[in-house]
């Protein structure tokens, strides 16, 4: 999918429940303060790809909490899970359309791709992108299988489409997060530089306060932990609606802009 540059765009990282609790709080901040982002174009790796399709199909984290929940109890049988089963529970039958999409691995290149939502469906492109290899079985599209974005990047920076602003939301982004936060730290810093090479924008980057660096998500069946990401949801939803007073206050011709093209 080609976009024409945007005013502004999104880019979500990924992280579990920890992490959609986070991208959905700061999204819903900015629309607690009258900043609907849900026709900006937007990209999320993993548990990032969730909150894309959320919000662009207009759900809430309390609409979606249970199924998450459903998920971490599938994640501790002994057993290979289909990341599709979350996907179908929550975007079935959902449209086809829209700047939007996922960011997956393909098995074979282990190459990065955004999966677009002109392209595929919203069950496909976040499947794709949050199956965490190999707990959950590779997804497959048109003979192509897919694994977690995650493996490659934690939110893909880089690859986010053209634009003046770009809004870097990361749940993990601070050493005191160990490893995940580490690497989230190291990757932003690296693919920030990149994207403002390429389109010339500048980078607004939302990452975790000190607060929810004391949040912990321990092991991998932590990452169904919707409980985790209730508590970082609680927490982030001021974040957004900060960012949004500082949208208005240095960005206020961008604003307008989205809104004229919303």
């Amino acid at each position: 999918m080609r976009l024409d540059r945007a005013p502004i765009t999104i880019c979500f990282g990924g992280g579990g429940g920890y992490a959609y609790g986070f991208n959905m709080g700061v999204a819903e901040g900015l629309l607690d303060a009258g900043i609907d982002v849900s026709s900006w174009p937007m990209i999320g790796t993993s548990a990032g790809s969730h909150a894309v399709a959320s919000i662009a199909h207009g759900h809430r984290f309390a609409d979606l909490a249970p199924e998450w929940s459903a998920l971490g109890q599938t994640i501790n049988r002994p057993i290979w899970i289909r990341a599709s089963d979350l996907s179908e529970a929550c975007y079935a039958g959902d449209p086809l359309g829209g700047p939007y999409g996922g960011v997956a691995v393909r098995m074979l290149t282990y190459r990065r791709r955004i999966l677009w939502a002109d392209e595929v469906s919203a069950v496909d492109y976040t499947a794709a992108s949050s199956t965490v290899f190999p707990a959950a079985r590779p997804h497959k599209i048109r003979r192509r299988r897919y694994i977690d974005g995650g493996f490659r990047s934690a939110a893909s920076a880089d690859l986010a489409p053209a634009a003046d602003l770009m809004l870097l939301v990361t749940a993990f982004a601070d050493p005191r997060q160990g490893i995940l936060g580490r690497a989230g730290r190291w990757q932003a810093r690296r693919e920030i530089p990149k994207w403002e090479r390429q389109h010339g924008g500048r980078v607004i980057h939302i990452g975790p306060t000190d607060e929810m660096t004391e949040i912990r998500m321990r092991g991998v069946r932590a990452l169904g932990d919707i409980e985790l990401g209730r508590a970082v949801y609680e927490l982030a939803r001021p974040l957004g609606r900060s960012l949004a007073d500082r949208l208005r206050s240095d960005h206020p011709g961008l604003l307008a802009a989205c809104t004229k093209m919303a």
